[in-house]
């Protein structure tokens, strides 16, 4: 595990370095910015192609990797819909609280728990 601080030259000096280290490296998975430093270190040393690479963010740079096949996948976050799911999912637990009975409520089937039912 390497810190990139999402900087491409820094990507690139440790993709570097790890290539020259791990030579029976089979994979590099990138979850900050810096896919570009990556991807150019991966083609440098012509491990483009051998080397699964997976990475974070679609952007104009990400999609040109994808296309050329240097960039295996990549996983696309959306701040927006991911605010919007949360506050969905969120509100809706919140209506299902507001109308659940009090937890001291409680319903017994006979078939369930038969000792628990007393006869009046």
């Amino acid at each position: 595990m390497r810190e990139m601080l999402d900087d491409r030259e820094k990507a690139y000096s440790e993709a570097s370095a790890l290539l020259e280290r791990h030579p029976d490296l089979a994979a590099i998975y990138n979850v900050g910015a810096g896919n570009t430093g990556i991807a150019r270190a991966l083609k440098e040393r012509g491990r483009a192609k051998e080397i699964i690479f997976l990475g974070h963010e679609v952007t104009d740079g990400t999609k040109q990797l994808l296309l050329d096949g240097t960039l295996d996948a990549v996983v696309d976050q959306n701040p927006r819909v991911e605010a919007r799911e949360a506050f969905n999912i969120l509100s809706h637990y919140i209506r299902l609280a507001l109308r659940a009975p009090p937890a001291a409520a409680t319903g017994h089937l006979p078939r369930e728990h038969p000792g628990d039912l007393k006869a009046p």
